[in-house]
């Protein structure tokens, strides 16, 4: 079972940072997973949330420019940043947090070598359903809070068969469900060395972790 960095190492690192991804592979994870935001000039950054709030008052990510951002919170990480430190090193998933992405982000991420390394997910899937058109080398996946009856529907539609999901919601019949459509199974966050183990037995492909120093165990189960 893989492990994924959720914004790197973030229990120990400011989320989306440097200092993070650098600390997440120092551990020892397989893939490094982060967010993607498009500015108002149509600069790539990592960040989560779509929102910031500076002195009560809020603003869009979308409505801003790079150099508006930078003066609100400090120069945020870029995405152009983040694949000249790790591409072609790690493998990595970017998690597409806002609608529109896909035609900011194919045309930049075309210029680049190590494609096939990178995997494009988002709960947004028609996203998705673009970068099978728009960026074939790149693995592809949709996310669910709560996996839908009409699941199946939504993975041809999309064009993959991965997905990831929230791991409250699940059961180990669900999980072999997934399987017996030959579908991946990913889930988010898996902190706690106990569900790990379960979520292992279960089959499950990989987990996303905020915190993987605990999780090192999963390294000394040489059937995975």
């Amino acid at each position: 079972m893989k492990i994924i960095s959720h914004r790197g190492a973030n229990r120990e690192f400011t989320e989306n940072t440097l200092n993070a991804f650098d600390r997440a592979i120092q551990i020892g994870v397989d893939i490094l997973e982060t967010d993607i935001l498009i500015t108002k000039d149509g600069k790539i950054i990592l960040r989560h949330d779509d929102l910031i709030e500076k002195d009560g008052k809020w603003f869009l990510v979308s409505s801003l420019t790079l150099k508006e951002i930078t003066a609100l919170l400090g120069q945020p990480l870029t995405l152009e940043s983040f694949l000249s430190t790790y591409l072609g090193k790690i493998p990595i998933f970017l998690d597409l947090k806002s609608h529109g992405s896909l035609d900011v982000l194919a045309p930049f991420l075309k210029k680049y070598s190590y494609l096939e390394t990178i995997h494009i997910t988002s709960f947004i899937h028609t996203e998705i359903t673009k970068a099978s058109h728009l960026l074939p080398q790149c693995g592809r996946s949709i996310v669910f809070a709560a996996l839908p009856s009409v699941f199946l529907d939504e993975l041809i539609s999309t064009k993959t068969h991965e997905v990831s999901l929230f791991r409250g919601y699940l059961n180990q019949k669900t999980i072999h469900l997934l399987r017996d459509y030959n579908i991946k199974v990913r889930l988010y966050p898996v902190n706690w060395p106990d569900e790990a183990s379960q979520f292992e037995t279960w089959g499950v492909d990989a987990i996303f972790t905020d915190n993987p120093t605990p999780l090192q165990f999963l390294r000394n189960n040489s059937s995975k």
